[in-house]
């Protein structure tokens, strides 16, 4: 088995509150994570080795790759969204 740990950066989470603080779990369980169309529930997950879908989503985005896994070996996924731009 190889472990899949879960990592959301804070700049991810939309954590501000009105009174200047959030609340990152509240916030981190509006992303929902899954390995092959299933669903990951907390921060890590054992997977066999081999390829496998993960895939991130929030709101209206989603953010998915597929990835090898080596049997023994510890893996960290953390989404990023980047914007691009094009010279029209």
């Amino acid at each position: 088995m190889a472990t899949l740990h879960i990592q959301i950066p804070e700049s991810f989470l939309n954590i501000q509150s009105e009174h200047g603080r959030g609340n990152r779990n509240n916030a981190r369980k509006d992303v929902q994570v899954f390995v092959d169309n299933q669903k990951v529930n907390g921060d890590s997950v054992q997977v066999t080795p081999g390829h496998h879908r993960i895939r991130f989503e929030t709101g209206s985005f989603i953010v998915q790759q597929s990835f090898d896994f080596s049997a023994g070996q510890s893996y960290v996924a953390s989404p990023s969204l980047s914007i691009n731009f094009q010279q029209q």
